[in-house]
């Protein structure tokens, strides 16, 4: 009898009758038989049988108490069995054992003893440990009825807290999220809710307020456990509503339940705005999904919603994390959706009550066309909110949160006038009103956008004008914008020419549209392109008089949409890009281009220098540009225009000279999908790939590093053609494995290098990743040969070489505290066969022969890979490399120690790391291996910290560490040492007081230093660091000050552990004497970096005192006189500052003020800004006061509110939260608004006129129109800060604080004079779409609205009838 046969029969065996009794009885018997050999067949075999012997008892025919007593006879037997095999199964046991438990359970319900068995069973499984998933998995089938679910409380009360505590882990979260609701459910009556309320309430509050449990809590258990009982459920929401983020998660997922319908019945209009707009981006997210999210999408929408909304418009656009900006993007995407289908819904059934009587119904019917209004009004406020954070000069996460709230607006049809096809597949119903989105603002942003910096705001403004639904020529003139557009493509710079390239293509295309001739256009580009290679007389002229790679770019972009009207022109194209290469390759080929300056260009380079910069540059970005572009132009004619074979052929030659003579890897990487697409069509790859070939073998030539374009030639080759990789990788690693000659080492150019370098290429080319694989352990073998020759160009490829098989071979994925993935040995060697026979052999061959410097580089790239794998249970794969890496952590070599350490937590499988370290700890041999040891401890319990995801390591294994503690001190060597302490950090230990006293005496005997010698230093630095830890964790204080002014007495190192001990948590008293000393030492201390971090302690410690001492202030500005070093002078001011705040000094003010204000300018370097921002931040929390000082003070601080950089912007953010007494940490831009208040309550005059609120209009508005023509400008300091807001908060302050006005009038009638006298065209790429020029006319009609508002007229400006759009609308209004 065999399983097969016996499992055909019972599929077989459909009718079910007494006749069939012995036939089961005796199949059960077979089965059962099978289970401990074939277990995957026969669990599934007795799965089947289960389901025909329960139709025979449920049939009541036969001996149905034989057939029960089969399985219940054995049940104690199935149920160990299942939960034996159950954790370390594979995916088909795992599945069979799921399958029989399940058919096991519904069996025995049949059985008269199935109250015992299943007693028996839930006896069992609360055996298992929470962290079993079979525990979870054998309870969902057990406790289906209550009496069980009861069962289990009354055998362990303690089950829900106890188990819900491993929800932190992945692999279980699901499984519990699963099983205790179910408990939880089944246990649950109407009468009993306080009761049973009291189970799961404390227990599951407790997972919410520790972070490690809260995210799978709310992900996998609330959401089950809410479900269970309503009134529950709005209990627990009011016990969590004194903690914010966990009430906030919850109402969510009430809401999501459809439990809570309307959330700002929860929260006041202030709560939810406050939620809002404070700086968690995870609870500002939960906040606004609350806001915008409706379990119902036609429910209507209430007003507040769309106010609330509108507050936070201005914080949503000025978003600079992409995960934020994201996920507030996607929920504000789902709440248009939603308006729309509100809307909609409301619109409808306002005419159906309206049908109905209208008299009757009016009140229903005005509210509901009350709503439609609100909706109507929200979207027009949006989209007039979008087109204004699209302006030119606003940064690129506003233009780019603008443009993606603008596709959201279209897709969802808001505007009727669009064609269809745009609108978002999903769309069922539409707005009961129509709004134009496409405006003459919006065209002229869309156009102007195309010659943005960022290559996807190009994009996407051309796809907008491409939906526009009315002739764009209604609202623009682009005969004006071609003409601009035709100047910038003979324009040096590369963005220039960019964005003209896209305005030509999108011209052409709406030619084609509007069903005009494009010809004239592309004979006109055609003809300057061909006018200017044939005026080249050479180079020089070529680069000051007549760029030609915006002719390319625009015919590129033009080229990309492929038309039958473009065909004609083609070969005259190829012959362009053909001739250009003529004139650009002298330099493109030279082994130095920017140190050469062709002789042609001697005449002209004064002139070049002049207008563009150093002249060899300017020379070398012409050539390679015109490369760059022409082979992108020549890879779009090849992929999709017709193009005969000899023409191809001389394409293809010609790219060949290009990859193989350039010197640029810029111009590789662009010419190679252009002889990618050439070898897919052409007939002669195979000729070129011989050639190639021949060419890694010629020594005679001049390549450069990597190889040059050697690489890309073959990888281009092998993509057209899958079949030619075996031949040539055949080829490249004979030519790889040829003996060197010696001499070789002063060669320019190596055949191996040359053919390591290609094989390099290949393995890491995506397109080729599967073609490649087979070639993984040879490609592998030459890189560990590579790691031992003395030729350094070989090393060199060899260790790039393995870079790249590693991460071919594991990924570069990182796991968490950014450590690098593991893979199973067993999968790794199972997919990579040949891989393990190439290490185990290297790596023997290396320790048998000797630890020679050769063989110890060959070692490093096999352990190496040996830390990516991880044992796997079963395994013997590994068991040959284990003695072989024991050996090297004796080794002499530290690196060699580090990289064997790294390896062994691979060869030891997790059942017994605990063993494995105890072993290496009281492993004797010489100090190597003791060293080595303790590294290898170290690595285990870092690998089993990981995989087990460890709160905290055991309590055995640090108990084991302390235990050597007497032993590691008395080695004769301060590197174990240093090692041992850094275990003992690592791992936690808690010190008990003869651990410290033993620690206590070695510092004491080994604090002097007789030379030179890092370890001891170090060595000692930890240990003083563990013991100053003991000292403050065990509150003595005594002991800590003492033995703080010894640390500080000590070597540098130690000084500067004793340094980073004085936090702001110590006592007052404790406090004042670590100030004490901490000024004793920055008096006397020389090194620069230790007087730099003891100022910057001293300065956190000032902060939360009393501590006022003049001489500190008086020595501290000595100091700042005296060091040059900015890394002091930084420190000095931070430390200066609350003493500073404290003392008030006009004089000492001034010079610090000044101090601070030079370093926190945009110019100034992220670290000179902090330090300048944690100065104001010192003087500010000592001085609160609201006199000069402190308004100044705060006035800078408002500045920091526009820093560049996200950090310091958050830190002053929330120390001006704290400042002004919110009740949270707002963001940085409604901390401006709320400064802006506090500022206007001061009744400061001065304070309007600060240049911060005038940075638009500083300058003299003729400045903006000089010119730079250099070839790399600099880039600006801020991206952040937007001038328009802060004019905007200077027309609050001034209509606020009624300041004289008179002067400013002056200043504002030269700024309306300039801009009379300059701005006399505008248009399409006009001088207003430069950001600098729009920002000075926008702020000055601001000011001209303040004057207005102030009672004080004065004339608008001349502004041209093409002016943009934004500052007409703003004039309008004037």
């Amino acid at each position: 009898m065999q399983l097969d046969g016996v499992r055909a029969a019972l599929i077989r065996l459909k009718d079910v009758d007494e006749s069939v009794e012995p036939q089961l009885v005796d199949f059960f018997t077979f089965i059962f038989s099978q289970l401990e050999t074939d277990r995957v067949s026969a669990c599934s075999t007795l799965c089947l049988w289960l389901t025909r012997s329960q139709r025979l008892v449920e049939n009541g025919v036969g001996n149905k108490d034989k057939i029960l007593s089969l399985v219940t006879d054995r049940s104690d037997y199935f149920l160990q069995y299942i939960i034996d095999f159950w954790n370390d199964s594979g995916a088909p046991i795992g599945k069979c054992l799921r399958e029989l438990f399940a058919k096991l359970i519904l069996f025995i319900d049949r059985a008269p003893s199935r109250d015992l068995i299943f007693e028996a069973y839930i006896d069992r499984c609360l055996q298992l440990p929470y962290s079993s998933r079979a525990l979870y998995f054998l309870l969902d089938h057990l406790i289906k009825e209550r009496q069980w679910s009861v069962y289990v409380i009354q055998q362990r009360p303690s089950f829900i807290q106890e188990a819900i505590e491993y929800i932190w882990s992945n692999a279980l979260a699901s499984c519990i999220g699963k099983t205790v609701p179910l408990l939880l459910g089944n246990l649950y009556t109407e009468d009993n809710i306080s009761s049973w309320f009291s189970l799961w309430k404390e227990p599951v509050l407790h997972n919410l307020k520790i972070p490690k449990l809260k995210k799978h809590t709310e992900t996998y258990l609330l959401p089950n456990l809410f479900k269970i009982c309503r009134p529950a459920t709005e209990i627990f929401l009011d016990a969590v509503r004194p903690n914010t983020p966990i009430f906030l998660g919850c109402l969510k997922i009430a809401q999501d339940l459809a439990i809570v319908s309307d959330p700002t019945s929860f929260l006041s209009y202030d709560e939810f705005r406050a939620f809002l707009l404070q700086q968690d981006d995870r609870l500002r997210l939960v906040a606004l999904s609350l806001l915008l999210s409706s379990p119902k999408g036609a429910m209507p929408i209430q007003s507040t919603v769309y106010q609330l909304l509108e507050d936070i418009t201005d914080h949503l656009f000025s978003q600079t994390d992409l995960e934020a900006r994201t996920a507030s993007l996607s929920l504000l995407n789902t709440f248009i959706i939603r308006v729309r289908d509100s809307s909609y819904a409301l619109d409808r059934d306002a005419k159906s009550l309206a049908k109905k009587n209208y008299a009757r119904f009016e009140k229903e019917i005005v509210y509901k066309e009350a709503l439609v209004s609100d909706a109507q009004q929200f979207l027009a406020t949006l989209l007039e909110k979008v087109l204004f954070n699209l302006r030119p000069g606003s940064s690129y996460h506003c233009v780019s949160f603008g443009y993606a709230v603008l596709k959201s607006l279209v897709k969802s049809g808001l505007d009727s006038r669009v064609d269809d096809r745009y609108f978002d597949k999903y769309r069922h119903n539409g707005f009961p009103f129509s709004m134009e989105i496409y405006s003459a603002t919006l065209v002229r942003i869309l156009i102007d956008h195309l010659s943005d910096d960022y290559d996807d705001i190009r994009s996407i403004s051309c796809e907008f004008l491409e939906m526009c639904p009315v002739d764009i020529e209604d609202y623009v003139d682009l005969e004006l914008a071609q003409k601009r557009s035709l100047l910038l493509l003979s324009d040096m710079k590369g963005k220039s020419v960019d964005f003209a390239g896209k305005f030509f293509q999108f011209l052409v295309g709406h030619k084609r549209d509007k069903g005009l001739d494009v010809e004239p256009v592309l004979r006109l580009l055609l003809q300057s392109l061909r006018h200017e290679i044939d005026t080249t007389h050479n180079l020089g002229e070529a680069c000051f008089k007549a760029s030609m790679q915006g002719y390319f770019s625009a015919l590129r972009h033009i080229y990309t949409i492929k038309s039958d009207d473009l065909e004609d022109h083609v070969p005259a194209l190829i012959g362009c890009c053909m001739d250009i290469w003529q004139v650009t390759k002298g330099v493109l080929q030279n082994d130095s281009p920017e140190g050469n300056l062709p002789e042609e260009v001697e005449e002209f380079s004064a002139d070049l220098e002049a207008k563009y910069g150093k002249a060899s540059q300017v020379v070398y970005n012409y050539c390679w540009r015109a490369l760059k572009e022409s082979t992108n132009l020549l890879e779009i004619l090849i992929s999709n225009y017709t193009i005969d074979e000899e023409q191809l052929r001389s394409i293809g030659e010609t790219l060949m000279e290009q990859l193989a003579t350039v010197r640029h890897k810029g111009a590789f990487t662009s010419v190679f999908p252009t002889y990618v697409a050439c070898c897919k069509k052409s007939s002669y790859t195979q000729e070129w790939l011989d050639q190639t070939l021949h060419l890694v073998k010629n020594e005679k030539i001049s390549i450069t590093r990597r190889s040059a374009g050697i690489p890309f030639l073959l990888t281009a080759m092998l993509r057209s053609d899958g079949t030619l990789i075996a031949s040539t990788m055949d080829s490249l690693v004979q030519i790889a494995q040829l003996p060197i000659d010696q001499n070789a080492a002063v060669s320019t150019n190596i055949p191996q290098v040359n053919a390591i370098n290609s094989i390099k290429a290949i393995i890491v080319d995506s397109v080729l990743s599967h073609e490649s694989a087979n070639y993984v352990g040879q490609a592998l073998q030459l890189a560990l040969d590579s790691f031992g020759s003395r030729i350094w160009a070989v090393r060199n490829c060899g260790v790039m070489l393995f870079a790249a098989l590693q991460t071919k071979l594991f990924g570069s994925k990182k796991t968490s505290n950014n450590h690098l993935s593991t893979i199973s040995a067993r999968l790794f060697f199972s997919r990579f066969k040949t891989i393990r026979s190439v290490l185990l052999e290297s790596l023997s061959d290396s320790i048998s022969t000797g630890f020679t410097r050769d063989n110890v580089e060959k070692m490093y790239p096999v352990l190496t890979t040996l830390t990516r794998l991880e044992a796997t249970p079963g395994y013997e794969g590994l068991q040959e490399f284990k003695p072989l890496v024991l050996t090297c952590l004796s080794n002499e070599s530290w690196k060699l120690r580090e990289m064997a350490a790294r390896a062994l937590p691979a060869l030891v499988s997790s059942d017994t790391v605990f063993e494995e370290c105890s072993a290496l700890l009281k492993k004797s041999g010489n100090l190597n291996a003791v060293h080595g040891s303790i590294l290898a401890v170290q690595e285990l319990i870092i690998r089993q910290e990981l995989k087990n995801e460890w709160s905290r390591v055991p309590k055995e294994y640090t108990d084991l560490i302390l235990c050597h503690l007497p032993s590691m001190l008395k080695k004769k060597n301060y590197a174990i040492q240093l090692t041992y302490f850094r275990l003992i950090e690592l791992t936690k230990c808690k010190l008990d007081p003869r651990s410290v006293a033993l620690l206590g005496n070695w510092f004491i005997e080994n604090g002097q230093m007789f030379r030179l010698d890092g370890s001891h230093q170090l060595a000692l630095r930890k240990c003083a660091s563990l013991l100053l830890d003991y000292y403050k964790k065990s509150r003595k204080w005594s002991v800590f000050i003492d033995f703080l002014e010894l640390a500080m007495n000590s070597l540098h190192e130690v000084r500067v552990a004793a340094i980073e001990s004085c936090d702001v948590g110590l006592p007052g008293n404790v406090k004042s004497e670590a100030i004490r000393i901490l000024w004793d030492l920055c008096q006397r201390e020389n090194w620069d970096y230790v007087k730099s971090m003891a100022l910057k302690c001293l300065k956190n410690l000032l902060e939360k005192t009393e501590f006022d001492d003049p001489e500190m202030v008086h020595s501290l500005f000595s100091l700042l006189t005296l060091h040059t070093n900015s890394d002091i002078e930084m420190s000095l001011i931070e430390a200066l500052g609350p003493l500073v705040g404290k003392q008030l000094d006009p004089l000492e003010f001034d010079g610090w003020f000044k101090t601070v204000k030079r370093l926190s300018a945009d110019s100034k370097e992220f670290p000179a800004r902090k330090a300048s921002l944690n100065a104001l931040i010192g003087f500010n929390s000592v001085h609160t006061g609201d006199d000069g000082y402190g308004v100044q003070v705060r006035l800078k601080l408002f500045d920091f509110l526009s820093d560049d950089d996200d950090e310091l912007r958050s830190l002053c953010a929330h120390h001006l939260s704290d400042y002004l007494g919110l009740k949270y940490a707002m963001v940085p831009i409604e901390v401006e608004r709320r400064l802006v208040d506090y500022f206007i309550s001061m009744k400061q005059e001065y304070v309007a006129f600060d240049d911060m609120f005038h940075l638009a209009t500083q300058c003299d508005f003729r400045e903006l129109f000089d010119t730079d023509l250099l070839l790399f400008a600099p880039e600006k300091d801020n991206f952040y800060k937007n001038p328009i807001r802060r004019s905007l908060q200077f027309q609050e302050l001034a209509l606020d604080e009624k300041p004289n006005l008179e002067l400013w009038r002056n200043k504002v009638e030269a700024n309306l004079k300039s801009i009379s006298e300059l701005v006399d065209e505008d248009g399409c790429f006009g001088p207003l779409t430069e950001p600098k020029k729009f920002n000075f006319v926008y702020c000055t009609l601001i000011d001209i609205r303040v004057l207005a508002k102030a009672g004080i007229r004065v004339d608008l400006p001349r502004l041209p009838a093409n002016c943009h759009p934004l500052i007409l609308q703003l004039a309008n209004t004037l």
